[in-house]
């Protein structure tokens, strides 16, 4: 009877730290705390930290930009043609309420 041993699934790795993580490592390596402490301090490699110092002045201060998110399915023209129809089958069902009344 054999015994199959399965190994741990492994997690992916996050490579993105959120901006209040970011401030705080550019505020201790800017105090003057070796990027290895810092990086020890606050869980991620000397790379990372060195990487969050020369990115921070360009990336707005460690603020996060938003996501391209998903692309719309309907452009600026059939939006208008819907909101068109819609308005104009409003005023049509307005016009014959206040003649049958």
């Amino acid at each position: 009877m054999a015994i199959i041993s399965a190994s741990p699934v492994k997690k992916a790795q996050n490579n993105h730290s959120t901006p209040r993580k970011r401030n705080r490592i550019f505020a201790r390596y800017e105090s003057g705390v070796p990027a290895s402490e810092v990086a020890k301090k606050e869980g991620v490699s000397k790379a990372h930290v060195r990487g969050v110092v020369k990115r921070f002045p360009y990336q707005d201060y460690g603020v996060s930009k938003p996501g391209r998110g998903r692309l719309t399915k309907l452009d600026d023209r059939d939006k208008r043609r819907i909101l068109r129809e819609i308005l104009g089958d409003l005023l049509y069902y307005r016009y014959n309420l206040t003649i049958s009344l």
